[in-house]
């Protein structure tokens, strides 16, 4: 259980190093279109 728990959470580690890294690639008013898109999707 404790690897599982270690291989998620560095998971997610790099998922936001990555995410940081589009971030600052991307246009603001995409990144926001996408955002919003996102919560869309979670919200259901």
């Amino acid at each position: 259980m404790g690897t599982l728990n270690y291989s998620r959470i560095s998971e997610r580690w790099l998922t936001s190093m990555e995410l940081s890294t589009v971030v600052q690639r991307t246009p603001k008013n995409e990144l926001i279109s996408f955002l919003k898109s996102t919560l869309s999707v979670a919200q259901c």
